[in-house]
């Protein structure tokens, strides 16, 4: 209890809610009233040890509050750890949260904002109410514990699944299927020379024949480490987000250039921030040997562009000033400050994390904030 985190709200919950978090970075919420206590990061529910402390968690909150909360909140995704103990529950109402949406929800309720807020949260995987990998995504999020899908990143495969976490050429396979159709220029065919060619070309056939049974994504993780392969910066995550600190390293390394090439599409169904005229200039900078930090500070600055545009655009026709930014990709503190750049530019208010980082060890608070403002709203 001494190491939990503890948030006020600016409001209160009609009842005790208790929110069991993500499957990664895994952290429980107990929210009573207008406060909410947040467990310490306890890792990846895969692994036995922290499930084991998850669970332990969950009892030691559960047993501190009188009367026992009888709503929980968990994450959308059907197979996560966290998910599957807050089904198998008894005598609770289960309320399940959208990642992105929670990710949001969270950042908001660190700094005591009411009303409706416009929400970027980029990261690496969320499951979206499409069943579709999420992670670059425009959220306008509501007081009612509602959201709606404003924006997002354009979609790509992602061949392999959860091993496109891993291998970066895996989503580069993807992206630049995206990018260029199944006829691949020959120099682009050539920057995969240095992985195993047999698999890349299956990849290749599958996505050609067979497109619409590959996961697609909008995750700008999964991005950033396409890009790394497309760099020659890392083929493998051998530690956690490897591929996306080479590429922010490198982007560092110099100072602010133009952006890369991108462009925002107005859709039915929300703004679409397509990043494939970003991938063809990288990869036409690298065929032409143009310094690869460039190629990297250019990425950033196309990305901080892109996202402060559809933020922009976003608030504008919704009435709203207040721009939330979450994610595991808000620790990379280059495209926060090309962000705080461009939304101060944009005269809009940025709130990102204080108290807690804005990956995925936010996520119970959101959950809980949400389930709350869904009870509130219903009781009116």
């Amino acid at each position: 209890m001494d190491n939990d985190t503890i948030i006020n709200l600016p409001f209160e919950s009609p009842q005790p809610v208790l929110a069991l978090g993500p499957e990664l970075k895994s952290t429980v919420c107990l929210l009573v009233g207008r406060q909410a206590r947040v467990s310490p990061d306890g890792g990846h529910l895969g692994a036995p040890d922290a499930y084991r402390q998850f669970v332990a968690t969950v009892e030691r909150m559960m047993g501190e509050c009188d009367p026992r909360p009888t709503v929980v909140a968990c994450d959308m995704h059907p197979d996560y750890a966290a998910t599957r103990y807050g089904r198998g529950m008894r005598g609770v109402r289960v309320i399940a949260v959208q990642h992105h949406h929670a990710h949001i929800a969270a950042a908001a309720a660190e700094h005591g904002l009411t009303g409706e807020v416009v929400g970027l949260a980029c990261d690496g995987t969320g499951y979206g109410t499409d069943g579709a990998v999420w992670g670059g995504e425009v959220i306008l999020a509501r007081e009612d514990g509602s959201f709606r899908r404003a924006g997002r990143l354009t979609t790509f495969p992602l061949p392999g699944g959860d091993a496109a976490a891993i291998d970066t050429w895996r989503p580069a396979v993807g992206i630049v299927q995206a990018a260029f159709g199944a006829d691949w220029p020959g120099d682009v065919a050539a920057m995969f020379a240095r992985v195993n060619a047999e698999a890349v070309t299956l990849l290749r056939q599958r996505l050609a024949s067979d497109s619409a049974r590959v996961v697609q994504t909008s995750s700008m993780g999964r991005l950033f480490d396409a890009v790394a392969f497309l760099l020659g910066l890392c083929d493998r995550n051998h530690t956690e987000a490897a591929a996306p600190i080479a590429v922010q390293a490198l982007a560092d390394s110099i100072g602010p250039t133009d952006p890369l090439a991108w462009d925002i599409a107005k859709t039915d169904v929300g703004l679409l921030l397509d990043t494939r005229p970003t991938i063809r200039a990288i990869i036409d900078g690298v065929v032409a040997g143009e310094p690869r930090a460039t190629l990297a500070r250019g990425f950033h600055e196309a990305l901080g562009a892109m996202l402060t545009d559809a933020a922009r655009r976003v608030c504008g026709e919704a009435g709203v000033g207040q721009v939330v930014l979450s994610g595991g990709c808000f620790l990379n503190g280059l495209l926060r400050d090309i962000l705080r750049v461009g939304l101060d530019r944009a005269g809009l208010s940025r709130y990102t994390h204080n108290d807690l980082s804005p990956g995925d060890a936010c996520v119970s608070l959101g959950q809980a904030v949400i389930a709350a403002q869904t009870l509130r709203a219903g009781a009116h």
